[in-house]
C-alpha cells in the first residue's frame, strides 16, 4: 500500500506548485512586472515556507491529530490559497499605494512578506507532518517524501502551464487542483490500515470531492472569474464601465469604456487609451517634422494605437506597422476595437511577432520609426535599449531613415539618477547613429539618424511639418515650438554631458549581456518612491564587481577553515565527528539551496530577456526545476542506501558537477533555444535534490528524528533558497 500513501505526498507538490504559479502571475500583476517582484516572491515565498517547517516541527509533538488525520490536515491548502489570492489582490490597499502610483520597492518587500504567508506557511508545516506521518514507511523519511513531493510539484507545472495556454481561466484551474487535491487525500486515507482507518473522514472527503466536482462542471468557476475581473477593473474605474477580459502569454488585459475612451488596463494600472488625440498627435508632429517625406512608419511599444490610428489620416504615409513588447496584444485589443474607433486602422498591419526577430527580416523597409516605450525598468523592456537593438533597428531603416526613442526627462531639474539614465540612453545611440538630437521635456525623446538631416530650430521644424499635406488636421504646426525649446534642450544635454565626463564609457554602453539601462531605471525607481539615492556610488559600484557578493562566502570558507585546522584537547571522538557531519550536513543543504534558487532566478532572467514575461511559462519553469529535484534526489537517495553510510567521493564529484553546471548558465549564449533553458533548469533542480538525501542521513546518523530532520531540512534549504532569491533579485540583478 506504499505506493497509494504516495499518491497524498504527491497530490501535495501537484497542487503547491499549481497554487505558486497562479500566485506569483498575480503577484507580478500587483507589482507591476518588475524584476525586483520576482526576487520578492520567491524570497517571501520560501521564507514562509522554512518558518512553517519550524511551525510544523513544534505540531509534530504537540498535535499529534494532525499528522494522525493527515488526510484531512491538507485540505489546509484550499482556504489558504484563497487567502493569499485576497492578500495579493489587495497589496496595494495593503501598501496603501494609490494604483495610479509606482510601487514603491520597500513596501513591495513589506507586503509580499505578508501576502505570501498563508500558502507556504501551511507548505512548510504540511512537509514536516508528512515526514512524521510517512516515517513507518521508507528509511529516509525527509528523503522520501521531498523526493516525491518534487515529482508531484513537475506534474502540476506541466498541467497548469497547458491549462493556461489552452485560455483556462485562474479560478476553474483552482478548482481542478482541489479536485486532484482532494482526491490524492481520499486514496491515502483508503490506504491506510482498516483498522485504524476511521469513517467520518472518508465521508468528509468523499463529500467534498463530489461537491467540487459539481462546482467545476457547472458556471461557478466561470462567474467567479468574471467577478474578479470586475473587482480588479473597479479599483480604478467605475465597475459597470467594465466590458471583458483577454489574456495572451505575457499578461491579462481588462478593458472597458471611460469618457468615450476605450481604456485597457494591464499590470495594475491603465496601459492603453483610445483615442488619446493630443499625447499621438505631438508624437506624430515631432517624427514628421525631422523626415517630411517619410511613407513606411513603424510604432514599437504600448499605447501606440492611437498614433497609427492618427498617422492613418495623413495621405502620404503608405503603411503602418505596429509592434509590441507582447507580441499578441495588438491582434488582441484589434479584435475588441468598436467599430466607430477602427477609422485609419485599415492601413495598419500587426504582424504579432517580436520586434528583432520581426526586423532582422525587413531590409530597408521604414522610413520613421517610434520607440514608444516606458523607461526599462524591466529585462524586457532593456531588450529594446541595447546597442544590439539599436543596430538592427538602423538595418531596417531606408534612405535618411529616422528614429526616436522615448526617455523620462525632467523641466527644471535633473537629479543623478535620471542625468545617469539619460546619458546612459544618448552614449548606446550615439554609438550605432552619427547624428541624435533631444526633444525636450518630462517626456523626452531622443531623435537619431545617419545623415544630417536632424534639426533642433522650433521655427525651421515648424515650417517642414507645414508642407505635409492634411497635417494640420493632425497637429497645429505652431505647437512645434513649445516642443523644441533650445534652451531646455542645453540644460538637459549639459547634464547628460557632466554625468559622462565623470562615468567611464564601459558603465554607459547599454549591451544585451550588460543591461544598464536596466540598473539606471531601478535607481530612478527607487528615487522616486523613497528617501534613497545610490547613483553617487555607481562607479563604486561598478569597480567592485562580483566581489560585493564574492566577500561573504570567502570569509565563511577562510572561518570554516580556520575551525577546522584549529587545535583540540585530546582525540576526536566519534558523537563529535558525528556532530560536525551534522553540521556540514545542515548548511550544505542551506548553502545549495541558497546557490540553487540564485542560478534559478538568473535563469529566469536571461529566460525572460529573451524570451518575454514569465506570465505564462512560469509553471513549466518550475515543474522543469522541481523534476530535476526530484532527479536527484532519488538518485542520491538509491546510492545511500545501497551501503552503511555515504560513498566518500559522491558529495565532492556532485560539487564539482554544480560547479560545471554553472559554468554552462554562465556560457549560455544569446540566441539559445527553449530547449536549452528547459536543460538549465532541470540542471538547476538536480543539483539542488541531490544533497537533501546526503543531509538527512547525516542529520539521521546523529540520532534526531524523522519529523526533526524534516524539519530542520525544510527550514535550512528554503530559508537558503529565499536568500538566493533576495540577493539574486535585489542585489545581483543591478
Amino acid at each position: 500500500m506504499k505506493q497509494f500513501r504516495s499518491a497524498l505526498i504527491l497530490g501535495l507538490g501537484f497542487f503547491a506548485l499549481v497554487a505558486q504559479t497562479l500566485l506569483f502571475r498575480d503577484f507580478l500583476a500587483a507589482f507591476e512586472g518588475s524584476e525586483l517582484g520576482v526576487g520578492s516572491f520567491f524570497g517571501s515565498w520560501l521564507l514562509w515556507v522554512g518558518l512553517g517547517a519550524v511551525l510544523g516541527r513544534a505540531a509534530a509533538g504537540r498535535l499529534e491529530g494532525l499528522a494522525e488525520r493527515f488526510e484531512l490536515t491538507v485540505l489546509l491548502y484550499i482556504p489558504a490559497l484563497l487567502a493569499q489570492q485576497a492578500l495579493i489582490a489587495d497589496a496595494r490597499a495593503l501598501g496603501g499605494v494609490p494604483a495610479y502610483e509606482v510601487y514603491p520597492f520597500g513596501r513591495m518587500l513589506a507586503v509580499s512578506l505578508v501576502a505570501n504567508a498563508p500558502i507556504s506557511l501551511v507548505t512548510g508545516l504540511l512537509f514536516t507532518l508528512a515526514c512524521r506521518w510517512w516515517e513507518r514507511e521508507a528509511a529516509l523519511p525527509p528523503a522520501r517524501v521531498y523526493m516525491v513531493e518534487a515529482l508531484g510539484s513537475f506534474l502540476g507545472g506541466i498541467a497548469v502551464t497547458l491549462l493556461l495556454a489552452r485560455g483556462v481561466c485562474t479560478e476553474r484551474i483552482i478548482a481542478y487542483a482541489a479536485i486532484v487535491l482532494v482526491a490524492m487525500s481520499a486514496i491515502g486515507w483508503l490506504a491506510g490500515e482498516r483498522s485504524k482507518r476511521p469513517i467520518a473522514p472518508g465521508g468528509i472527503l468523499l463529500a467534498l470531492l463530489a461537491a467540487l466536482v459539481a462546482v467545476s462542471l457547472g458556471g461557478l468557476p466561470d462567474a467567479w472569474s468574471r467577478a474578479s475581473d470586475r473587482a480588479r477593473w473597479s479599483r480604478l474605474l467605475a465597475a459597470e464601465e467594465f466590458r471583458g477580459s483577454f489574456t495572451t502569454a505575457q499578461a491579462k488585459y481588462l478593458y472597458g469604456r471611460h469618457a468615450g475612451q476605450l481604456v485597457v488596463m494591464s499590470w495594475g494600472g491603465v496601459s492603453e487609451t483610445v483615442p488619446n488625440i493630443q499625447h499621438a498627435s505631438e508624437i506624430i508632429a515631432l517624427g514628421l517634422s525631422q523626415h517630411p517625406t517619410a511613407k513606411n512608419a513603424l510604432i514599437v511599444g504600448g499605447d501606440s494605437l492611437s498614433i497609427c490610428l492618427r498617422l492613418g489620416k495623413l495621405p502620404q504615409i503608405g503603411e503602418v506597422v505596429w509592434l509590441h513588447p507582447d507580441p499578441e496584444y495588438p491582434r488582441r485589443l484589434l479584435e475588441v476595437l468598436p467599430a466607430e474607433l477602427k477609422a485609419g486602422a485599415e492601413r495598419l498591419h500587426a504582424p504579432g511577432r517580436e520586434a528583432r526577430d520581426f526586423l532582422q527580416a525587413q531590409g530597408r523597409r521604414f522610413d520613421l520609426v517610434w520607440l514608444n516605450l516606458p523607461d526599462p525598468t524591466t529585462l524586457v523592456l532593456n531588450h529594446y535599449w541595447t546597442r544590439e537593438f539599436f543596430e538592427i533597428v538602423r538595418q531596417s531603416l531606408a534612405e535618411g531613415g529616422v528614429v526616436c526613442a522615448r526617455l523620462t526627462g525632467a523641466e527644471n531639474f535633473i537629479g543623478p539618477e535620471r542625468a545617469f539614465l539619460g546619458a546612459s540612453a544618448l552614449a548606446t545611440l550615439k554609438s550605432v547613429f552619427g547624428h541624435v538630437v533631444l526633444k525636450p521635456g518630462e517626456e523626452s525623446w531622443l531623435v537619431a539618424c545617419d545623415g544630417e538631416g536632424l534639426s533642433t530650430a522650433p521655427a525651421e521644424l515648424r515650417d517642414r511639418f507645414a508642407k505635409i499635406t492634411a497635417a494640420a488636421e493632425v497637429y497645429p504646426p505652431e505647437g512645434l515650438m513649445s516642443l523644441y525649446v533650445p534652451d531646455r534642450a542645453e540644460f538637459q544635454l549639459e547634464a547628460y554631458g557632466q554625468t559622462a565626463a565623470s562615468a567611464p564609457e564601459t558603465l554607459l554602453l547599454s549591451r544585451d549581456e550588460r543591461p544598464i539601462s536596466l540598473f539606471f531605471s531601478l535607481l530612478l525607481a527607487l528615487r522616486r518612491t523613497t528617501l534613497l539615492s545610490f547613483a553617487r556610488t555607481v562607479p563604486v559600484l561598478h569597480r567592485a564587481g562580483i566581489w560585493i557578493a564574492a566577500c561573504p562566502i570567502v570569509i565563511y570558507g577562510l572561518l570554516r577553515l580556520l575551525y577546522m585546522l584549529a587545535p583540540r584537547g585530546g582525540r576526536a571522538t566519534r558523537e563529535s565527528i558525528i556532530a560536525a557531519a551534522a553540521f556540514d550536513g545542515r548548511f550544505l543543504v542551506f548553502a545549495t539551496g541558497l546557490a540553487g534558487m540564485s542560478l534559478s532566478i538568473v535563469l529566469m532572467f536571461q529566460y525572460q530577456s529573451r524570451f518575454g514575461s514569465l506570465f505564462l511559462d512560469i509553471g513549466l519553469i518550475s515543474s522543469l526545476f522541481m523534476f530535476g529535484s526530484f532527479a536527484g534526489s532519488m538518485l542520491t537517495e538509491r546510492l545511500l542506501r545501497r551501503g552503511p553510510g555515504e560513498p566518500r567521493g559522491l558529495l565532492p564529484a556532485c560539487l564539482l558537477l554544480n560547479l560545471a553546471l554553472i559554468g554552462l548558465v554562465a556560457a549560455v549564449p544569446e540566441g539559445a533555444p527553449r530547449a536549452a533553458y528547459a536543460a538549465l533548469f532541470v540542471g538547476g533542480g538536480l543539483f539542488v535534490g541531490v544533497y537533501f538525501p546526503i543531509g538527512a542521513a547525516r542529520l539521521r546518523a546523529a540520532g534526531q528524528s524523522p519529523a526533526a530532520s524534516g524539519a530542520s531540512l525544510e527550514m535550512l534549504d528554503h530559508w537558503g533558497g529565499a536568500a538566493g532569491a533576495l540577493a539574486s533579485g535585489w542585489l545581483l540583478l543591478p
